[in-house]
Order: C-alpha cells, then structure tokens, then sequence
C-alpha cells in the first residue's frame, strides 16, 4: 500500500486516538485544540496534530504558550509515532515516544490495523497524557527555560519574540544546478571542453594575437623599443622587445611553451565556463518568471486564508506581496547564490494572523510555516529551475563569452604570472635566431 492509501485508511481512527488524548488532558484541566490532520501528498508527508496548551486557570491559550504536538510521520518506508513538545518560538522541543515501525510494504490494511491497536489501548493514552502533563509541570517550574519566563502572571517578563529569519536556499547545492552547470554533467563536462578547443585553435592560428598575448604576460617586463637576443640574456634578464616576443610565439606554436599554453588554455575554459552557467540576469530573469507563474496560477490552502478572502482579499494580491518577500543575492565573486524566502515575514501574513481569532494563531502560523510555505516554496523552485533551463538551452554561450574581462582577471594573478615569465626568461637565455622571414 503506498503512504496516502495508509493514511486515508487509518486517518479516522488516528483523529479519534487524540482525541481521547484530549479529553485525558481535559481533565487535569489541560486545555487543547481539536485534532486535525495536515497531509502533503507531493512530499509523503502525513501528519496529525493536537495542540496543547500547558496552562491552568485559563480558558484560551496565551500567545506564548507551549505547543505539545503529537503527529504520524512517514519516514523512508515507515510510518513512525512521534510526540514533540515545542514553544511558538521553536524553544523547547521534547520528544517523549517513538514508536515501532509499521511497514509500508504490507499489503493488507487490517495488518496496519491490528499495529495500531496498541496505541489505542486506554492505558497507552493514559501514558501519552501522563508524559505530556510531566514535561509541562517541567515547564511550569523552571526546565528548562526558568519559571519567570514561563509564568502566563508575570506578562512584562516574557522573553521577547526573536524575529523569524527567511528560509534561504542555495541554488547551487540544488540537485537542477548541479546536474546542468557542474562537473557532475558529463554533458557540461563535454560542452566546455568542446567550445574551449574550438576557441584556442582559432587562437592558436592567429599570429597577431599570440604576440598581444606575450606582451600581456610580460607587463612591465616588455618594451617595444628593447633590443635583445640570445646572449644578451646572461648574466641577468632585461626587458623583452618585440623579436623575444616573436620567438615565444614560435615556441608557443611549436607546443614548447607549457606554461603558456596553460595559462591561455585556463583562461578559454574559465571563460566558457561563465559564459555557459547561469549569470546574475538569466537568475534573476527566471526568479521572475516563476514569480509570474504563481500569481498567475495561485495555489492556496484557502482554509488558512479564508479570513481575509472574507473581508475582499483577492488570492492574486496574497500571492503578489508573498512573492515580493522572495529575493536572490550573492556575495561579490562568491561561488554561492542565495533565494531567499521571507514568506512569514510579509504584511499580508501579519494581517492574516490578525484577522484570526488569537486562540486560533499559534496553530495557523505553525500550519503557514510547516506546510504552506514549505509547498510554495517547492512549488516556486521548480517554475524557477524549469525557467531557468529552457533560458539556458536556448542561449549561445559564444554570444556570452567575454575574453578581455577574462584575461585581464588571468594576468593580474602575480603568482600565475611569475611562473609564467619565468619559463619565458628561461627559454629566451638560450633561444635560436629567428629565421629571416619571421623577424
């Protein structure tokens, strides 16, 4: 059977076995919220939640109360039973059970069935309540965060909300990039080395150039009005004038100039490696895009959003401003680039939290962040990713070479250059004449 079949199958059942968690809490005056389930079929993920409020003496949970959340989860194969305990802020988190595994292998539900009895047993509910009760009389005195923060009496000495910080996802640690713009690709791998070859043997067959080149590499070193030959060398180098240039240039053409060839070779790959990955523009390009494709097919729990729909929210301006707290950066020469994501940051989610009833936030913010958002985001990486390919296939990396940014960035690179000269020093100490008809 495959998860969700696992899931619709017990999914009453499931909701009926929290609830008499509930009622158990209700009576030590515990208050909860009712049982809901919160599924998504796109990940596997399927889970049960009741929210639990550690208070006495109140009739709605204060906004800072702790959550005891008790969930299914489908882990790999399995569906696992978890408890965890947590504050709003994500402070405490205590995990009281685990349970055994139940196979997804199973053919027959009854099997899944007969499992799961075990957690129905009233002395296992009896259980569950009593762990949750202990780890909020924990709370309640001190553990672990100390009691005049967890006092609902002492509102002026509650610890203040550290902000939410956006969910950033590096796009090159993605499995899209890696697989179209990286070594990884034997695609790539054949498409930089095949463009890089193509340019150095036009290169290589332009005399004009080659020299353009030497004097690059040479720098200060060269002088056009310096005149040299082989013995002029020892016992210590000068300046290179237009005649060494000549003969590195026929050497380099005669494939006796290694370190030459290599810094050209280097500079051609680096080249069409830029011109073939993805630049800031072609990024940006399709992060507006994929932008354009969720306002324009809005996808929206709209149980989470009907109090502002109710009031003549339109779904497309909720989807406009949550799409406006979706940025890209990257630090200067950084390999690393950044979508940032500040969905629960945005006015319109402020404004959704405050239309709710305040007993009713702390679980739609949880439910904005756990499964809204996380599903927008899946849903956006993938319009981005998609975007961004068909951008890349259909671009000409020729068209987006830039060898004079490249070779500027090559010899600027003292260490590479000094290697480079010193070959050239070297050979020049004992370096033929040219032939008459190269001078």
């Amino acid at each position: 059977m495959t998860p969700k079949e696992v899931a619709q199958a017990l999914d009453n059942r499931i909701l009926a076995f929290l609830q008499n968690i509930a009622s158990n809490l209700a009576a030590k005056k515990i208050f909860t919220h009712e049982a809901v389930h919160v599924w998504d079929h796109e990940n596997g993920i399927y889970e049960w939640w009741l929210l639990v409020y550690p208070w006495t003496r109140v009739t709605k949970p204060p906004e800072n109360a702790v959550i005891a959340e008790i969930r299914f989860e489908r882990h790999g194969k399995f569906l696992n039973i978890v408890a965890e305990l947590e504050s709003v802020e994500g402070a405490v988190l205590y995990r009281w059970a685990e349970g055994e595994d139940i196979s997804l292998e199973k053919a027959d539900i009854s099997e899944y069935e007969v499992e799961f009895e075990r957690y129905e047993d009233p002395d296992s509910i009896v259980q569950i309540a009593a762990k949750i009760e202990t780890f909020i009389k924990r709370a309640r005195s001190g553990e672990p965060k100390g009691p005049r923060e967890w006092s609902p009496r002492l509102k002026g000495s509650e610890p203040k909300k550290k902000p939410d910080e956006p969910v950033r996802i590096n796009i090159v640690e993605e499995k899209e990039w890696k697989e179209n713009w990286t070594w990884e690709s034997t695609d790539f791998d054949e498409r930089i080395q095949r463009l890089s070859d193509a340019y150095y043997e036009t290169l290589f067959g332009d005399k004009d150039e080659c020299e353009s080149l030497i004097e690059d590499i040479m720098g200060t070193f060269y002088d056009s009005d310096a005149d040299e030959g082989p013995r002029e060398w020892a016992p210590r180098p000068r300046k290179i004038g237009p005649e060494g240039v000549k003969k590195v240039c026929k050497a380099w053409h005669n494939r006796e100039m290694e370190a030459v060839d290599s810094v050209i070779r280097d500079t051609i790959q680096y080249m069409y490696e830029d011109a073939s990955i993805p630049d800031g523009g072609d990024i940006q390009h399709a992060i507006q895009e994929a932008k354009d494709k969720l306002i324009d097919e809005v996808e929206l729990d709209y149980e989470l959003w009907d109090p502002l729909l109710d009031k003549g929210w339109h779904e497309q301006d909720i989807m406009i401003q949550l799409m406006n707290e979706v940025n890209y950066n990257r630090a200067p020469r950084a390999y690393d680039r950044y979508i940032a994501f500040d969905f629960i940051n945005a006015g319109v989610v402020k404004d959704l939290l405050a239309a709710w009833p305040k007993k009713d936030r702390g679980w739609v913010r949880d439910a904005l962040k756990s499964n809204e958002f996380r599903t927008l985001r899946n849903n956006f990486m993938g319009e981005f990713f998609e975007k961004l390919e068909k951008d890349m296939k259909d671009s000409d990396p020729d068209f987006r070479t830039n060898w004079d940014i490249h070779w500027g960035g090559m010899i600027v690179d003292d260490a590479r250059m000094e290697a480079v000269r010193k070959e050239i020093f070297e050979f020049l100490k004992t370096a033929p004449e040219l032939p008459e008809e190269d001078e």
